[in-house]
């Protein structure tokens, strides 16, 4: 059965409310895992300043306060550990000092030369294409994040979505 949204409120002072009937059937020992589930994938979704996800659970489900989820993708750079979604990817040194670099500069449209020159430390670029070959097995290892790494076309590389990455802080 299709979703649609229905607005209730209509827009007041800037904000809209949206309200979602969503009927699930399962197993009643199965219903609060499957209600915490659903409510952390709308809040994620919906995860945004001064947006409210509020989940009415009825009886069987009382509401379950909202938390901010931590960054699905973490970076330890005093232990050089990156852990996406609760995994450790294996990572080569050039991988892990491309990703750390791209994410210490968001939303930066990186050419391929840029990056030879700031993570290679090459004075004299070589082939701009061995970027590409990294960014692909990096994005091969990283699973979920890796769509966080945006192909600019004829130009290089950007990170999207930095609220998405949390980068530790180091002494």
């Amino acid at each position: 059965m299709p979703l649609t949204p229905s607005s209730t409120a209509g827009l007041i002072a800037g904000h809209a409310e949206v309200t979602f009937a969503l009927r699930v059937t399962v197993r009643s020992e199965d219903a609060p895992r499957v209600a915490a589930s659903l409510r952390d994938t709308i809040a994620a979704i919906a995860d945004r300043p001064g947006t409210e996800v509020r989940v009415d659970g009825g009886d069987a489900v009382p509401p379950i306060p909202h938390q901010r989820r931590q960054p699905p993708l973490r970076i330890d750079p005093g232990a050089r550990r990156v852990i996406d979604n609760g995994h450790e990817p294996v990572l080569t040194r050039l991988e892990y000092d491309l990703l750390l670099h791209l994410c210490r500069n968001p939303r930066l449209v990186h050419s391929r030369r840029r990056l030879l020159r700031e993570v290679w430390r090459l004075d004299e670029p070589g082939n701009p294409r061995t970027v590409d070959v990294h960014i692909r097995r990096l994005r091969s290892k990283l699973g979920s994040a890796a769509a966080l790494i945006t192909t600019v076309r004829g130009v290089g590389y950007r990170l999207d979505r930095p609220e998405l990455v949390h980068i530790d802080a180091t002494d």
